[in-house]
Parts: C-alpha cells; sequence; structure tokens
C-alpha cells in the first residue's frame, strides 16, 4: 500500500500524514512503525521492508520523509513505488513540490496521493525528524524535548518520532554487539560517539523503555504521545 502526501504546505503534509498512519495502526494494533530516511536508507533496507510481515504483527507501516528529490536516493525509491504500492505494507511518503517526472509517477503507482498546496508563501525548510535522534544519541534532554515538541507542533505523529529514536538506540546495540557490516561509516562514527554517553547497561535499558512504550500504548496501558514525553523527560 502506497500512500504520498506532497506539496508546500508542509503543516498539511504531515497532519495528512499521520492521520493515516493513526488510521492504519487502528486496524493494525500491534503493527510496528519504521522511518526510512537519508540516514538510514539502502535499497537492500527498503526492499526488506516491502517484503517483511512480522509473524504477530502482521503488516507494518514505514514513514519516508522527502526523498523523492534525494540527490542520492531518489532514483531508487521511484524505482520502487510500484513494488511498494503492491506491497502488504503501509508505505507513508511525504514530499515538497513534485517535479513533474515525479508526480507522473505518484498519480501512476499511488494507492492514494494528495497535493497540499499554500498558496502565496514561501515553502517550508522540511523539518529535520532525523536531528531527534542525533539530540537522543547525546544524551541532550533539553534539545531532543524541544525537537519533540517542534515535530508535534508540525503534525509529526509521535509513532513517527518513536520509530527515529528506536531506530538510533537499534544501531548503538548492533555497534555494542559488534555486528557492524550494514551501518554506513557516518552512522557507524556517530554511534560509537554516541555511546561514550551511555553505558552499556543503560542503553539496553532505554531501548527496552521505547519497546515496552509502544506495545504498552497499544495495548491502551499509556498515552502514547504523554508516555513518549515522559521517557525523554527521564534521559
Amino acid at each position: 500500500m502506497l500512500a504520498i502526501f506532497y506539496g508546500t504546505d508542509r503543516d498539511k503534509v504531515n497532519d495528512a500524514a499521520a492521520k493515516r498512519l493513526g488510521a492504519f495502526l487502528k486496524t493494525n494494533k500491534e503493527a510496528e512503525v519504521f522511518a526510512l530516511g537519508d540516514e538510514n536508507f539502502s535499497e537492500s533496507e527498503l526492499e526488506r521492508l516491502i517484503g517483511s510481515v512480522g509473524l504477530f504483527t502482521g503488516a507494518h507501516a514505514v514513514i519516508v520523509p522527502y526523498l523523492l528529490a534525494h540527490e542520492e536516493y531518489g532514483e531508487t525509491l521511484a524505482d520502487h513505488l510500484a513494488s511498494l504500492a503492491e506491497s502488504e505494507n503501509l508505505f507513508i511518503l511525504k514530499e515538497g513540490k513534485l517535479l513533474v517526472a515525479n508526480k507522473k509517477l505518484v498519480e501512476k503507482h499511488a494507492n492514494e496521493s494528495k497535493e497540499f498546496t499554500e498558496k502565496e508563501k514561501v515553502e517550508k525548510k522540511p523539518f529535520q525528524i532525523f536531528d531527534l535522534a542525533n539530540s537522543l544519541g547525546m544524551r541532550d534532554k533539553k534539545n531532543l524535548w524541544l525537537g519533540y515538541q517542534k515535530a508535534l507542533s508540525e503534525g509529526v505523529a509521535p509513532e513517527e518520532v518513536h520509530s527515529i529514536l528506536m531506530w538510533q538506540m537499534k544501531t548503538m546495540l548492533q555497534v555494542l554487539a559488534g555486528a557492524t557490516d550494514d551501518i554506513k561509516p557516518y552512522v557507524l562514527g556517530k554511534a560509537k560517539t554516541y555511546l561514550t554517553k551511555y553505558s552499556p547497561t543503560e542503553a539496553k535499558d532505554l531501548s527496552f523503555k521505547l519497546i515496552s512504550l509502544y506495545h504498552d500504548s497499544h495495548r491502551w496501558r499509556v498515552d502514547f504521545g504523554k508516555g513518549l514525553e515522559k521517557l525523554i523527560l527521564s534521559l
């Protein structure tokens, strides 16, 4: 399944993506949410997410922010749009103003798409959601909390923020375990720096708390947004 929301009105793009994700999670309560951005994009990871379905969780959702126009990854993503549309999993693409060629691809392959145009205003710079991963890694509670509030104010779903933080902790734990073959050198270098801010026990504990929060929220034990904020403030 492929849903693409694009255009110059970033707030409405984020809001539409959050609503689509929320609707999906209402009917897929145990579904996992992944984020695939320029920090962790690869063709192999994209293809894994297209084809994989959880044994107990079923279909999952993947948020892909602003990559169709990416100099390095845009062509690869465009080449896989048909596969995204045919996948059992939900792929939500958020984009700015599309080039004519990409707009035609969207119209051809997307199961759902909508353009949001902001009249007589300069297009806003996309919110850099992966900056939250950096704040988490550096154990910068203040900037992580401020970034989380900024994300929410721009319509980004708490589940999307959580997926970014979960990816960062997963990467750090991979480095701890020595499983670094599939990690990009730039990401690997940052993860090693981040691990100077956490003991191995603290890194594992934080990862466990993030996982527990996700499952508890989908079992109605805790409000996801408030639970994530509380976790951020506990760093």
